[in-house]
């Protein structure tokens, strides 16, 4: 099975994808390891990873959860996770991965639409 990302790209075990969303809610106190609940840019979908699991574009604002690149960010912010695709279920646009997180090692299901491929 394989799955088919937003860029249009197939998805297969073993790839490097990164997830595209927005921050729904952080909960916790410590900025790094706070827990985020991301909203999938496509689909709807949510999945809670750990704040430094996430990366976020150059911006001006404060917020209480620190990013994997040092920006501290809150919610509504658009954020980029990654990591390694363990298991798909279904195919195309529309199939749910099995993504196992870079820096946490938390596993995700998120829908492929949702995600760039970044190859093996």
């Amino acid at each position: 099975m394989s799955g088919t990302s937003y860029n249009n790209v197939i998805i297969n075990l073993g790839d490097q994808a990164t997830i595209l969303g927005a921050v729904f809610s952080i909960t916790g106190s410590a900025p790094s390891t706070a827990s985020v609940t991301v909203t999938e840019m496509i689909g709807g979908g949510t999945f809670v990873c750990a704040a430094n699991d996430c990366t976020v574009a150059q911006h001006d604002d404060n917020g209480t959860a620190l990013s994997m690149n040092g920006k501290l960010f809150t919610t509504t912010r658009r954020v980029s996770v990654t990591g390694r695709v363990t298991g798909i279920s279904g195919t195309g646009p529309t199939a749910i991965l099995s993504v196992l997180l870079d820096h946490s090692g938390l596993t995700v299901q998120v829908t492929a639409a949702s995600t760039q491929s970044n190859g093996a």
